[in-house]
C-alpha cells in the first residue's frame, strides 16, 4: 500500500482507494446517471459500445463498491489487532461522520428542492419532493424503510444508508473485536437476505450492510490477500462479469463476493492510482457524487424545460455537464467540504478520530 506520512498517531492514508473511489464516482456521475441530464433512462452517447452498455445497465452496482470500500476504510481507520482505536466514542464517531457529510448533502438537498419548485427533470417522475421526504432528508433517513421512494437528490440515498451502515459498526465494535467479527458475519448474512425479498428500500439497505461488512473482511485477511496473484484476481473478476445470472440475490451483493474485492486489491498494488490527478479525484469523490444530479436536473429544467434532448446534442450537453460537475466539484471541496467539516470538528470536540485526518471515508455514492 502507497501510505501519506501521517502525523503521530494518526491511521496512513491508502492513495489508492481514494483513487478507486473517485473513478467509481466518476463512473457513476458521468456515465450511469448521464440520463439524469439527457432524459432517456439508462443510455448515454457512448451506448453500444460494450463496457459503457454494461454501465448504462449496471452501473449501479458500483454503489456496492462504494459501500465495500468504505468498510475497507473503516476498518483500517479504527480498528486494530488489538480493537477499536483509543479515544474513539460513538459520540465522536458520529460527529465525526455527520461533519464529514452533512454539509455538502444539506447544499445539495436545498439545491434540488429549489430546481423541482420551478420544474421536473425528464427522468425524475417518481422522485418525491414533499416536505415530508424533505424532512427526512434534514435527518439522513431518505432511505430508511420511512420512506415511499427517492426523493430530491436522487443519489443520496445511498448516504442514508451508509448512516445505517456507521451506526451498526461503531454499535458492534465498541463492545470488542470478538462480537465485533460475529456481527459482522451476522450482519453480511441480514443483508444478503434483504436484496433477496423484493421491497427495493430493503434491498438498499441490505446491499449497504452485505457490502460494508464485506469491507471489513477483506481489510482483516488483507496480508493473506495480498499474496494472491494479481491473474488470480483479474480472473476473479472476468469470472464474475461472466455469470450468466445470480438468482434472486442482487447482482451489486454477488459482485462484493468477487469482481470488487477483486478491483480493490488489485488497486492497492497500482502505483499510479498514487498520482497527483488520481488523488484530486479522490478527494473531489464526494462532491462528483453528490452534485453531479442537481447538476444534471438544471440543466434538464432550465435549459430543456423538462424535455428528453435531442440525441444530436447528447455529446455536447454531456461534456458539458461534466465540465460543469468537475468545476463545481472542486470548488465545493475547497470551500465548502473541507472548511466545513474542520470547523465542526473543532466546534463540538470530534478531535483527531475522524478519519478525514488520517484516511478519507468512502462516499456512496
Amino acid at each position: 500500500m502507497n501510505q501519506k506520512p501521517a502525523s503521530p498517531g494518526a491511521v496512513p492514508h491508502v492513495a489508492q482507494i481514494d483513487a478507486l473511489r473517485g473513478l467509481a464516482a466518476l463512473l457513476v456521475s458521468l456515465i450511469f446517471h448521464v440520463h439524469y441530464v439527457l432524459g432517456e433512462f439508462r443510455t448515454g452517447p457512448l451506448d453500444g459500445l460494450p463496457v459503457f452498455t454494461w454501465l448504462h445497465d449496471n452501473g449501479w452496482t458500483l454503489v456496492d463498491l462504494f459501500f465495500l470500500i468504505s468498510g475497507f476504510v473503516f476498518s483500517h481507520v479504527y480498528l486494530s489487532e488489538a480493537g477499536l482505536r483509543e479515544g474513539v466514542t460513538f459520540r465522536k464517531f458520529m460527529l465525526a461522520r455527520l461533519a464529514r457529510l452533512y454539509p455538502l448533502h444539506l447544499a445539495t438537498l436545498l439545491a434540488c428542492a429549489a430546481i423541482l419548485w420551478f420544474g421536473r427533470p425528464a427522468t425524475w417522475d417518481t422522485v418525491r419532493s414533499d416536505l415530508y421526504h424533505f424532512g427526512l432528508n434534514l435527518l439522513f433517513l431518505q432511505e430508511s424503510g420511512l420512506n415511499a421512494g427517492y426523493s430530491f437528490n436522487y443519489p443520496s440515498w445511498s448516504i442514508s444508508v451508509e448512516m445505517i451502515c456507521y451506526v451498526a459498526f461503531i454499535a458492534a465494535a465498541l463492545r470488542g473485536p470478538q462480537l465485533f467479527h460475529r456481527a459482522a458475519i451476522l450482519l453480511m448474512f441480514i443483508g444478503a437476505m434483504m436484496t433477496m425479498g423484493g421491497d427495493s428500500i430493503a434491498a438498499h439497505i441490505g446491499r449497504g450492510l452485505f457490502g460494508f461488512f464485506a469491507g471489513y473482511f477483506v481489510w482483516q485477511n488483507r496480508e493473506r490477500l495480498s499474496r494472491v496473484p494479481a491473474p488470480v484476481l483479474v480472473a476473479v473478476g472476468v469470472a464474475a462479469l461472466l455469470v450468466p445470472s445470480v438468482g434472486a440475490l442482487s447482482l451489486g451483493t454477488f459482485l462484493c463476493m468477487t469482481l470488487w474485492p477483486a478491483l480493490l486489491l488489485l488497486a492497492l498494488r497500482t502505483q499510479f492510482l498514487c498520482t497527483r490527478p488520481f488523488r484530486w479525484l479522490g478527494d473531489r469523490s464526494y462532491s462528483i457524487y453528490m452534485l453531479h444530479a442537481p447538476v444534471y436536473a438544471a440543466i434538464n429544467v432550465f435549459v430543456f424545460t423538462g424535455q428528453p434532448v435531442d440525441r444530436a446534442l447528447w455529446p455536447l450537453v454531456s461534456g458539458g455537464a461534466a465540465l460543469a460537475i468537475l468545476g463545481l466539484a472542486h470548488v465545493s471541496f475547497l470551500y465548502l467540504e473541507r472548511p466545513a467539516r474542520n470547523w465542526i470538528n473543532v466546534r463540538f470536540g470530534a478531535g483527531s478520530t475522524a478519519p478525514g485526518t488520517a484516511m478519507k471515508v468512502s462516499a456512496p455514492v
